[in-house]
């Protein structure tokens, strides 16, 4: 089973304090243990810096947390998928359901991919609407609020 993980999910592997951080911990788990083929687009990593940027936390903690994503990638724990090959699903999914899109490039990934899950937490995501659309592809959206400590 292939399963995609949005940023939303990523940033609380960094940041404490964060709702339903424990949560994201135990599937960033799954993620380093291999335990499925797990998928984050590349701008996910922008995105990602960006996030800690905008917290304001140290130059030096952004540079750790950057190199602890590519080192997934590096290890295959992380696989990617290119800009190009989604760019016109997302840009459909950008008109279809109203998304940003950084939102839609996300969608369209994990479509490309043929997961089965897609991890999320943010609330473009979690709509009704965004949810049918994507139960179309055979992908359920999950927030991390379904994974039980």
């Amino acid at each position: 089973m292939s399963e995609y993980i949005d940023t939303s999910v990523v940033v609380k592997w960094f940041k404490e304090g964060e709702e339903h951080r424990d949560q994201s911990l135990q599937l960033r788990d799954r993620v380093i243990n291999l335990e499925s083929e797990f998928v984050m687009s590349y701008y996910g990593v922008m995105e990602l810096v960006r996030a800690l940027v905008k917290s304001k936390y140290p130059k030096k903690e952004i540079e750790d947390s950057y190199q602890s994503i590519m080192g997934l990638y590096d290890i295959d724990a992380l696989k990617s998928v290119g800009i190009k090959e989604v760019l016109n699903r997302a840009k459909d999914i950008v008109i279809e359901l109203n998304l940003y899109a950084s939102d839609a490039l996300h969608l369209a990934s994990a479509i490309h991919q043929g997961c089965h899950v897609f991890w999320s937490e943010d609330k473009h995501h979690l709509k009704d609407k965004t949810r049918k659309y994507m139960e179309g592809y055979n992908i359920e959206i999950k927030s991390l609020s379904q994974i039980k400590i």
